[in-house]
């Protein structure tokens, strides 16, 4: 399976809180935003990843759909259980992951990390950002100009952090030619839908990265930024 990948610190933290996943000859990638002081948050994200990682054996075994709810239950309770700590109370994480199956792609999505799909030139986002502020949009309390501008725009309403968590698990279904995107918040802040899906279009996907990259920090790049890129089936 082809894919392609970056995670970047950025130009404001001093360490990377991001951390992603790429093991494509189980058809499994991830990326996870990690938030808490003192390190805490790369300390979520990658209890997060390696969960998956751990249990990825799991998976000849186990219908996807099933295994991705116990692989986030798994990672919830590893993440509940170092928030213990006194360095890593509060500490969380986003996490988007994706299983490629036969002919779906199966998702678990917690936070505001992103899933898209490039299909025939139309690139479409398959998740939904937990925050509080789309939230809000998605009542009608605010319209999407306002949570642009919205001072709580980076506060997440639901993460892996030890409470009870809530994932979104989906399926969608995949095509020769698909390609499929995971991302951070640092990557879709600084890049338009209609920037990636023109790049796409225009661009050869081995360039992709590079162009990206530069758009980034050109922009400030003010947070860590990870994408992974993959196509299911061979082009």
């Amino acid at each position: 399976m082809e894919y392609f990948h970056f995670s970047e610190t950025g130009s404001v933290r001093q360490n990377n809180e991001d951390n992603c996943l790429l093991l494509p000859e189980a058809g499994l990638f991830a990326v996870a935003d990690g938030m808490g002081g003192h390190r805490a948050g790369e300390v979520a994200s990658a209890l997060a990843v390696d969960s998956l990682r751990r249990k990825a054996g799991e998976l000849k075994n186990l219908k996807a759909a099933a295994w991705m709810k116990a692989a986030l239950t798994e990672a919830n309770r590893r993440i509940f259980e170092a928030s213990g700590q006194k360095d890593q109370a509060g500490m969380g994480t986003t996490l988007t992951a994706c299983v490629v199956d036969g002919e779906q792609a199966v998702f678990g999505h917690i936070g505001d990390s992103r899933a898209y799909l490039f299909r025939a030139g139309v690139f479409t986002q398959l998740t939904q950002d937990h925050s509080v502020v789309e939230d809000l949009v998605r009542s009608g309390a605010l319209t999407p100009e306002e949570a642009s501008r919205h001072p709580a725009r980076n506060v997440l309403s639901r993460a892996l952090d030890g409470s009870p968590a809530a994932p979104d698990y989906f399926a969608a279904d995949i095509y020769p030619g698909d390609a499929l995107l995971l991302c951070t918040d640092g990557f879709s802040n600084l890049l338009a839908a209609e920037e990636i899906s023109r790049d796409m279009r225009e661009r050869e996907a081995d360039c992709l990265f590079a162009v990206w990259k530069d758009l980034i920090f050109e922009r400030g790049a003010p947070d860590n930024f990870t994408a992974v890129l993959f196509f299911p089936y061979d082009r």
